[in-house]
């Protein structure tokens, strides 16, 4: 038999089957260990990409077009026209980008009870904001000074208990005691307006009060609509209600309040122009397209992400630019960068300021304008309080707080309590 022969009659080999030796002498080998050698400068092989960064990358470009498509058109506010032009802009795009404005309903406005304290009264009140859908609330009203008094309309932060949350009782507390109208109320999934239940009625058996907002959230824009429009709205319709309060000098109108609270005081400013002055603690001062973009970004609770705000270049800043050159205060937390928001949390908001700031010097306001920082942690503290109670131009600036409070109970804020059932859960959330 012949060589050809014998190799067609032996069992094919395969790779795995081939010894040491055997693989050893194939000439591939040695030509595979010249390119590994030290003396290779140029890799030869083929590059493959890493596909665990398309995603990223494609955000991050994304968002370094939106980010500087923004500055440039910030970059022509050089003249008050211009200034105007975009804080029209800002205003209709922001209710494009939510779903549009809510056509205005009744208030159904009710009193369920009240209680005094020294120096104020507080009024427990329900009203709605569409038709069906309840917002429990807190009037707290001077009784140390005399009427009109400049109405202010506080808006909470992302706690379960809502408007019943120690230091916001407090603030409001505070502000009464100096002559304002406050107008607290729960936002939506806070305090007295759980729409995901737990077998006591009364407590979210979501993970947290975030959940209950951004939940539906998600939900809502299955059918072109967003929690954004729903929130605002119920800032602006509490608006309306302090507005026409007899008590309150409607022309003398402030909006406040804290983490998801100073979020929506900054929505309300953008469409609101009813406000005189504006404070925002600890908001979400972050835009999403910043500069060093670290995907996924500062996403965060569904009425805070504006969708299709990026090729339009309009972002969370935009909010602020209405109100422009009324007074409006900003203040942070050194410690939310990585903890309560992104990690350019800081660098962006400070980076943003600068920019409103110039708007102001062109509006002839620069000192309507003020940051302020503090190394405590995400709450209202004292210190942020008083830069509250100075803060206001509508009414007087005190040069010390007023008496020291100490918060009610959480059933003696609440509506529903009083009658013996829960009148501001709403149908149209819950059936989500």
């Amino acid at each position: 038999m012949n060589t050809f022969a014998a190799q067609e009659a032996s069992p094919k080999r395969t790779l795995l089957s081939v010894t040491r030796r055997q693989f050893l002498s194939f000439p591939a080998v040695f030509a595979i260990a010249r390119g590994l050698g030290p003396a290779q400068n140029v890799f030869s092989g083929v590059a493959y990409r890493d596909y665990s960064r398309c995603l990223p990358n494609y955000l991050r470009d994304l968002a370094a077009i939106s980010y500087h498509r923004r500055n440039a058109a910030i970059a022509k506010l050089t003249a008050p026209e211009a200034v105007q032009a975009r804080q029209r802009w800002v205003r209709e795009t922001f209710w494009k980008l939510v779903g549009g404005m809510p056509e205005r309903t009744s208030l159904n406005q009710r009193t369920i009870g009240s209680f005094e304290r020294r120096g104020y009264r507080v009024e427990k009140i329900l009203y709605e904001t569409r038709t069906d859908f309840h917002v429990p609330a807190n009037l707290y009203i001077p009784t140390g000074s005399r009427p009109p008094y400049p109405g202010v309309l506080f808006q909470m932060g992302h706690t379960l208990n809502g408007k019943a949350w120690p230091t916001y009782q407090r603030c409001c507390q505070g502000l009464a005691c100096l002559g304002f109208l406050v107008l607290a109320f729960d936002p939506m999934g806070q305090g007295e307006r759980v729409y995901y239940p737990d077998s006591s009625g009364t407590r979210t058996r979501r993970r947290n009060s975030d959940a209950e907002h951004t939940v539906p959230g998600k939900q809502m824009l299955l059918i072109g609509d967003t929690s954004s429009r729903l929130q605002v709205w119920d800032a602006v319709r509490s608006l309306d209600l302090l507005a026409s309060h007899p008590l309150v000098d409607p022309k003398r109108l402030a909006s406040t309040g804290h983490s998801g609270g100073g979020t929506l005081t900054m929505m309300l400013s953008c469409v609101d122009d009813r406000l005189t002055a504006a404070v925002v603690h600890m908001g979400n001062t972050e835009n999403l397209a910043s500069a060093d973009f670290d995907p996924p970004g500062s996403t965060d609770d569904a009425e805070q992400d504006f969708l299709g705000s990026g090729p339009l270049g309009f972002d969370r800043w935009d909010l602020l630019y209405p109100i422009a050159p009324k007074p409006l205060l900003i203040t942070v937390s050194d410690l939310d960068f990585l903890h309560t928001y992104s990690s350019q949390y800081l660098r962006n908001g400070w980076e943003e300021f600068g920019k409103l700031k110039k708007v102001y010097q062109v509006l002839g306001h620069a000192e309507q304008l003020a940051w302020a920082d503090t190394p405590l942690p995400h709450e209202l503290t004292y210190d942020l309080r008083i830069r509250t109670y100075n803060w206001s131009k509508t009414n007087r600036r005190p040069n010390r707080s007023p008496t020291k409070f100490s918060g009610s109970p959480k059933a003696a804020t609440w509506c529903g309590l009083s009658t013996g059932r829960r009148p501001s859960r709403s149908s149209k959330i819950a059936a989500w």
